[in-house]
């Protein structure tokens, strides 16, 4: 078999293909896939049977993943506060100049 013979212009010439070699041989086509991909239906059809994750995993035979672990620090549970006349140094992003700021009334976030 040569080069130019596993070569595909396209995805409809590689379903084309795929076709073809199938019913020369007269095969049975069996499909099983994870996640049926347009060109998995084209060649095969319209899944006959699905079973989600979930399903899976009520039934017993996948094990569902943890949740994320999530990660507290102090500013994260604490959050940041300023109190009323406390002054802070900034830089200002654009203009990269240092400035002092000075707060009027408490404020947190």
């Amino acid at each position: 078999m040569s080069e130019s013979d596993l070569s595909f212009r396209n995805q409809e010439d590689y379903v084309s293909k795929y076709r073809r070699c199938l019913e020369y041989f007269d095969a049975v086509k069996v499909g099983l896939t994870a996640t049926p991909a347009l060109h998995t239906v084209e060649i095969f059809g319209p899944p006959m049977f699905t079973y989600s994750y979930r399903e899976a995993v009520v039934d017993g035979y996948l094990v569902d993943h943890e949740p994320p672990i999530q990660i507290t620090t102090a500013l994260s549970d604490g959050g940041i506060h300023f109190l009323r006349e406390e002054s802070v140094d900034f830089v200002h992003a654009s203009t990269v100049n240092c400035a002092r700021k000075l707060f009027l009334m408490d404020l947190g976030f």
